[in-house]
């Protein structure tokens, strides 16, 4: 495990670079992608549940490399459990790491329950209702335990109206808040005892900072000033799930898989191979009996008009768990979606769209749907180049081209 400082400079060299090299010092790209291979080979195998013999986890990568990419992806403790009720068998040495993601896991999810009954009683105290998203919601519900889904932050959604409300509780509590989008409205809280830097960045651990994401909104502002989401959803119409011995309001069942797919496919770039496995688990556990609730997830889309962002994440997830959503429904979606995001999607594998070694240009630009979104993209450019920030963005973007870490095209 590394040290505090150790963890600090490298996080610092990242943030500076951009070059995971930093960050995971030794680590060469082909290694990482062969274990990222490997995840997503044996993840499928087990998503078919053929029966038979365990998977098997091919020592294509080092313990620490394939260990560095399990928690890259998301999979680490997920992993391990498969590893622990006998679905996927590993090297000794690999099965050790595996297990130890989740037993980090299980002590971090311990520690976010904590968490999430302080925070939720203190929003109570003040009368206000707020409902509970993300991977907190799912690994609880979808997951095999909560342990085997990771959870960086508590996502919490209230009403628009109890927003400043919910700020003002948080502040008079000890919470110090962080980044703000006034927009969406969205707010991140960090409790009064948490910790700035994180204990490891090689796997889930339980002294990892996390914070409080506060949502007035299902809306996000993303890239080229584009807006969009589902607005904000009255909580009496959530619902609702036991946790720490409370009632706990959840997304539905449509809006659920609604949102996690555009949640997904608006951090494409970034986004880790088990947000494609939890769509997978939702729709099995709540759309495979119940075939009405695609219509209702289509109408949710429409009405939102995020079919561009659920096409890809849905289509990825469909890829990863073959007939995972009707061929209907993916056309209907695949029709609303512009020609680049179509095309940058059919050659994606959702065991390695997360762009980490190699970031593409086309990636960066495929959500734009329209004319008028074309213009509005030109105008920040226009607006950042006037003002000088991006020189030093631009720079680096240069040096990662002629690196051959930026190309122009994403990479399946």
């Amino acid at each position: 495990m590394s040290n505090t400082s150790d963890v600090a400079a490298r996080l610092e060299r990242w943030h500076r670079t951009g070059d995971p090299g930093d960050l995971w010092p030794g680590l060469e790209e082909a290694e990482f992608r062969a274990a990222m291979a490997e995840i997503g080979g044996v993840t499928r195998a087990i998503l078919a549940d053929h029966g038979g013999d365990a998977v098997r986890l091919r020592p294509v990568a080092t313990a620490r490399g394939m260990g560095v990419a399990a928690f890259a992806s998301g999979m680490g403790a997920l992993l391990g459990w498969w590893l622990e009720q006998a679905q996927l068998a590993a090297p000794p040495e690999h099965a050790e790491l595996l297990a130890k993601h989740l037993a980090r896991g299980r002590a971090r999810a311990g520690m976010l329950e904590r968490g999430l009954m302080r925070v939720w009683d203190v929003l109570a105290s003040r009368g206000i209702r707020a409902a509970l998203l993300k991977g907190m919601h799912t690994g609880r519900v979808y997951f095999p335990e909560p342990g085997t889904r990771p959870a960086a932050d508590i996502d919490l959604l209230v009403e628009r109206s109890d927003f400043e409300p919910a700020r003002a509780a948080l502040a008079h509590a000890g919470y110090r808040e962080g980044l703000r989008s006034p927009e969406s409205p969205r707010a991140e809280w960090f409790p009064p005892d948490g910790r700035r830097v994180p204990r490891t960045v090689d796997m889930e651990h339980e002294d990892n900072p996390w914070a409080i994401d506060l949502h007035g909104s299902l809306d996000r502002v993303l890239r080229f000033g584009i807006r969009a989401g589902f607005g904000s959803p009255r909580l009496d119409a959530c619902d609702a799930i036991a946790c720490g011995g409370r009632r706990i309001h959840v997304l539905p069942p449509s809006l659920l898989l609604a949102w996690l797919a555009f949640h997904a496919a608006s951090h494409l770039e970034t986004g880790q191979l088990v947000r494609y496995v939890e769509l997978v688990l939702v729709i099995r556990r709540d759309f495979a009996t119940h075939l009405e609730r695609w219509d209702d997830l289509l109408r949710l889309v429409d009405r939102a008009d995020v079919g561009r962002w659920v096409y890809s994440a849905l289509e990825l997830a469909d890829r990863l768990a073959p007939g995972s959503v009707p061929l209907e429904v993916r056309e209907r979606l695949r029709r609303s979606a512009p020609w680049l995001t179509r095309r940058v999607v059919a050659r994606l594998d959702p065991a390695a769209a997360q762009q980490l070694y190699r970031k593409s240009l086309d990636i960066r630009f495929m959500w734009l749907g329209s004319a008028r979104e074309s213009l509005r993209f030109a105008r920040l450019v226009l607006r950042d180049l006037l003002s000088g920030t991006p020189v030093r963005a631009l720079v680096r973007r240069v040096r990662l081209l002629l690196r051959g870490r930026l190309s122009l095209r994403a990479r399946g």
